[in-house]
């Protein structure tokens, strides 16, 4: 459940981040940041909370956790324009990706966890 708690400090951390952005920037790119780590957590609760009982609810599980990890696509262009937009510490930005990229990576390793557990799951009709 790694996957989920890293999910969730991403979320907090962003956020803090978001609050500390220069106020002309709130709108034109702080609250989008915001969304799109929020969202990304809902996601990865909603496939989480997908206990598959047929092989449409492995899909929708997966497309849950592919949203995922667009969101956190997206959260990079974002921290990236962020960063050219105005000053971020490097330790902050150092800090910030690392946990973007360790989240990509648990949600990945959960996504071929799936991929190997179902493969040989026989659903009843």
């Amino acid at each position: 459940m790694q996957f989920l708690e890293t999910a969730r400090e991403l979320a907090r951390f962003t956020k803090q981040q978001c609050i500390n952005f220069p106020k002309r920037y709130t709108f034109f790119g702080g609250q989008r940041t915001f969304d799109c780590a929020y969202r990304m957590l809902e996601n990865v609760k909603k496939g989480n909370s997908t206990f598959p009982r047929n092989q449409h609810e492995v899909q929708v599980r997966r497309d849950y956790f592919m949203a995922a990890l667009a969101e956190l696509n997206s959260l990079c262009e974002y921290i990236d324009d962020a960063r050219a937009t105005f000053p971020i510490k490097d330790t902050i930005m150092l800090q910030w990706l690392t946990m973007v990229t360790d989240e990509m990576r648990l949600i990945k390793a959960i996504m071929q966890k799936d991929k190997e557990r179902f493969a040989k799951a026989d659903f009843p009709e």
